[in-house]
């Protein structure tokens, strides 16, 4: 009996021990899975993050600059060969909203993607009107009225005020827009209407606030000591030659003549145009002007020339044309001001009221470097969508 209960207890032992080590491959496949589980979820939240980089980049850049765009597919680094990506980069004038995608990317390998949607607090695309105000934007001759005219080939954007005093025909604007678009935003005056012949107005185009342009002065003073022409002090004899590139002028500059292929001109003040492509018939040159302050043109420019007065110009706070332009080709390009555009409103001397012909430039359109559309707060995001790979 004492063997067979030796022999018994050695079963027992046995099929304990066989138990034990079942148990003990269950828990540590329990355990490998949990641990397989976290390490997944770990990962997943480190792509999550990646991912989330470049959306927390976009609203940073979007805040100090709302003409920032990244280059799509581009790998960005956070640490290593862990980073992130910007798949879909848009503008959806419809619904005003950044339509954005960042996709993590680990090892060259792309894994969790977010699509995001921001809505900016104001209109990024200024450079894209033929003439834009923070303010009001006014035109009109005072001279004699009825000879004025007005011509703008492009939209008009003012976050305020619109108001067009036109001669004997009504004025040609292909759009304009203010923050609201309210009727009480726009006057239109001309014969017709004084006569109460007819009434017209130009369509309306999109509405929405725009920021005014904030300039990066160290970096065009910079650049032209480096290898442009630097000015530490007002220039009241500024002639820019055909070989000129990038004008700097820490003060006023007076433009009383210009030759140019393509020129920057810089003024942390006002500047004055008194004189403009007056040498050349055909002169195809671009100017891009830059003022702290007011840009003003106090003569006629091109009245009598073939060629188009083209560029970017940008002003702190107002541009004033107190003459008119070109009778035959006028201005064609940009105008940003930080305050108002006045058109033939400030007459200097004896004005005839030649009005008006601005062209928008798609050619000169693009914004000149580090001129950028600053916010206080970043676009809100309104749309989140995840996905992993």
């Amino acid at each position: 009996m004492i063997k067979n209960d030796r022999g018994s207890a050695l079963v027992l032992a046995l099929i304990s021990l066989a138990m034990l080590m079942v148990l003990s491959a269950g828990l540590v496949t329990i355990t490998n899975n949990e641990w397989r589980s976290s390490k997944l979820s770990v990962r997943d939240l480190e792509y999550k993050y990646l991912a989330e980089s470049g959306i927390e980049r976009a609203l940073a850049e979007l805040r100090r600059d709302m003409l920032w765009t990244p280059t799509l597919g581009q790998f960005q680094p956070v640490d290593g060969d862990q980073g992130y990506k910007f798949d879909q980069w848009e503008w959806d004038s419809a619904r005003q909203v950044f339509e954005i995608k960042s996709t993590a990317v680990v090892a060259g390998q792309p894994h969790t993607s977010i699509y995001v949607e921001l809505k900016p607090e104001a209109l990024p695309h200024a450079f894209n009107y033929a003439a834009c105000a923070q303010n009001e934007f006014r035109a009109g001759a005072l001279g004699i009225p009825g000879l004025s005219n007005i011509y703008i080939n492009g939209e008009v954007h003012a976050n305020s005020k619109i108001s067009m005093v036109n001669g004997l025909l009504p004025p040609f604007v292909e759009k304009v827009s203010t923050d609201d678009n309210d009727p009480g935003d726009f006057t239109f005056i001309d014969l017709l209407d004084i006569l109460g012949l007819g009434l017209w107005r130009p369509p309306r185009g999109e509405p929405g606030l725009v920021l005014q342009p904030t300039v990066d002065w160290d970096y065009y003073r910079r650049a032209a000591q480096d290898f442009g022409r630097y000015f530490d002090h007002s220039v009241t004899l500024l002639a820019i030659g055909s070989l000129d590139r990038l004008i700097f002028v820490d003060g006023d500059a007076t433009i009383i003549s210009a030759e140019l292929e393509r020129c920057t001109l810089v003024a942390t003040g006002y500047v004055w145009i008194y004189g403009l492509d007056v040498l050349d018939l055909f002169n195809s040159g671009k100017l891009t002007i830059i003022a702290g302050q007011d840009i003003n043109f106090d003569v006629n420019i091109n009245l009598l020339h073939l060629s188009k007065t083209r560029g970017i110009f940008v002003a702190g706070q107002d541009i004033n044309v107190p003459l008119g332009l070109n009778l035959l080709e006028g201005m064609k390009g940009t105008l940003v001001a930080g305050r108002n555009i006045n058109f033939t409103l400030i007459p200097k001397g004896v004005s005839i009221g030649l009005g008006v012909k601005l062209e928008y430039d798609s050619d000169v359109s693009n914004p000149p470097p580090h001129v950028y559309w600053t916010t206080t707060e970043p676009p809100k995001i309104v749309k989140w969508v995840e996905t992993k790979a």
